[in-house]
């Protein structure tokens, strides 16, 4: 009998050794098949790790270049200001200059028309003198004619004086030659 229950009690124990060997041969393989699946995933989770930290570097490269493209684009808004200040300066300044051209230009036209009404004063008063001058001008022809015509007679009268004393000198030379030849035939 103890020989019996000693099989027995080793065909227990055999069938629980069997039965837990079975139990520790499924273990391994689901353990080999894990630990497999756990270096697949750790593989895996590397390889991400790694495109992470690749994509991380470039993302801080992009976000680095991302920092120096802000930083000119801060400058350029920066000079941007600065020129449209200048511009805004700029255009004031020659806005400035345009009013007191404006003004400049409105007085020079005042002058111009102040200018133009003396001219026109002048002109007006320079043919008033034209006219009287004409008037003094026309008396002085007509003097001068009256003097000419004058002039004209006593030319006319000293000639006919001339012709007179010819003519008595004439006379007289010819008396004087009419007792000259007497004397000369007396002689």
């Amino acid at each position: 009998m103890l020989n019996a229950f000693w099989r027995e009690a080793s065909a227990i124990a055999n069938g629980h050794l069997q039965a837990a060997q079975a139990g520790w041969e499924q273990e391994r393989g689901e353990l080999e098949e894990f630990r497999d699946q756990l270096a697949a995933a750790f593989d895996t989770q590397a390889g991400e790790l790694t495109a992470a930290y690749q994509a991380s570097s470039a993302l801080r490269a992009e976000m680095g270049k991302r920092e120096e493209q802000l930083t000119l684009l801060k400058q350029r808004v920066s000079d941007a200001e600065t020129n449209a200040g200048n511009a805004r300066a700029a255009l004031e300044h020659g806005q400035a200059q345009l009013r007191e051209l404006h003004e400049s230009l409105r007085q020079a036209q005042l002058a111009q028309q102040q200018l133009a009404q003396q001219l026109q004063d002048q002109h007006v008063a320079a043919a008033v003198a034209a006219e009287r001058n004409l008037g003094e001008q026309t008396r002085y022809a007509e003097q001068l004619g009256q003097a000419r015509q004058e002039v004209a007679g006593l030319r006319a009268q000293l000639a006919a004086t001339l012709t007179s004393k010819n003519d008595l000198l004439t006379s007289g030379a010819d008396a004087k030659s009419n007792s000259k030849p007497r004397k000369e035939n007396r002689s």
